[in-house]
């Protein structure tokens, strides 16, 4: 008996010597990671760029399945924002970036304020990228710290995981793509709800990303009725430079709004078109734009110009974390002769103008 009250005692002054070591183990630290992504620079900025990606690799979760991720508000660019909880709860804000080449942002997590960056370099058609993160460990995580070597080795394995799961996801997901153009239509009219943008061809992908949510709650503040998925209005071609274009939803009826609001309602001018279906990520849009015009020699089918191009997102990035399941559909404007076949586009949350203002000064001191 008086044995076991000795190990019953060694084992309480090993436990108290190991939590007094532990606690005054050094908690800061600064952790950096690296990898080259066979992906090209601005479809990886793009993809980091907006917080809802981040549901496909464990950045924040670190192999948690119990992390469940929210977005609550805007999730693309600066101020952009998700939250966690789970065993860990908190936010991470992006802080600042550079267009294209680096994001920076903050992280709280159970209190704890750290911080960290992706910086994006080309490295032969792939990219070359590196993330840091500079911080202090709570105890738990010096615990952990403490058998891995510290905490910068720590904090380093975890970074090395995450990118290697984006690396992976990527690779299998944003290079596979199908593109597959169809019999010619006559669309219908149609009557939308959008809001008119102008941006370079890289800001595209991020513009629908930011306004198409904003729409959807335009939609569902004014018990508005959708008819079909968002889409977008092409006024010059979707692969040139600088693109003009509507982002916009469908409605079964016209709707009328205050001519103060950003938001505006309209109609859609129906022409005879070759529709092009994407399955596959939005980068991949101006293989899909080469392809019909490939079928369009072929079948001696003349590009009308001076038409607004139609863009249906079917099954899109707010439904589908996969991009290789997202599908698109493109309505290529032509002339001659075109079988009789009459189609509306394919079909399956508001702001305040304050609201909207607020968003467009926002982009404004970004720019």
């Amino acid at each position: 008996m008086r044995i076991l009250k000795y190990i019953f005692l060694l084992f309480i002054l090993v436990t108290i010597g190991l939590t007094v070591f532990i606690a005054t183990q050094p908690a800061n630290y600064q952790a950096k990671a690296e990898m080259v992504i066979p992906v090209n620079r601005v479809t990886l900025f793009n993809y980091l760029n907006n917080y809802r990606n981040w549901e496909s690799w464990n950045f924040i979760s670190e192999g948690d399945a119990q992390t469940k991720l929210s977005f609550p508000g805007n999730t693309v660019g600066k101020l952009g924002y998700m939250t966690f909880s789970g065993n860990k709860n908190g936010w991470i804000q992006t802080t600042d970036l550079v267009k294209n080449q680096e994001i920076n942002f903050k992280i709280s997590q159970n209190g704890e304020i750290t911080f960290g960056s992706f910086t994006l370099r080309d490295t032969l058609g792939k990219t070359k990228i590196i993330c840091k993160r500079t911080g202090s460990l709570t105890f738990s995580d010096k615990f952990d710290a403490t058998f891995s070597g510290g905490p910068k080795a720590l904090v380093n394995n975890q970074l090395l995981v995450s990118l290697e799961q984006l690396s992976k996801f990527l690779k299998a997901e944003l290079g596979v793509y199908k593109t597959e153009v169809l019999p010619a239509v006559s669309l219908k009219p149609l009557f939308f709800v959008g809001k008119k943008i102008r941006c370079k061809q890289g800001d595209l992908n991020p513009e629908l990303l930011r306004w198409i949510p904003f729409l959807q709650e335009f939609f569902v503040k004014n018990q508005l009725r959708k008819a079909g998925q968002p889409m977008a209005i092409y006024k010059s071609a979707p692969n040139a430079a600088v693109v003009e274009l509507t982002i916009a939803i469908p409605t079964p009826e016209e709707v009328f709004l205050s001519p103060e609001s950003d938001i505006f309602s309209g109609s859609f001018v129906p022409y005879r078109a070759l529709p092009v279906k994407l399955t596959g990520d939005y980068s991949h849009r101006t293989a899909a734009i080469r392809k019909a015009r490939t079928a369009m020699k072929e079948k001696f089918l003349t590009e009308r110009g001076g038409i607004e191009i139609l863009e249906i997102f079917q099954q899109n990035s707010f439904e589908q974390k996969r991009p290789s399941k997202w599908v698109t559909f493109l309505y290529m404007p032509i002339q001659g002769s075109v079988a009789q076949r009459t189609a509306a586009p394919v079909t399956t949350p508001s702001l305040t103008t304050e609201q909207l203002r607020a968003e467009e000064a926002r982009q404004a001191t970004e720019n």
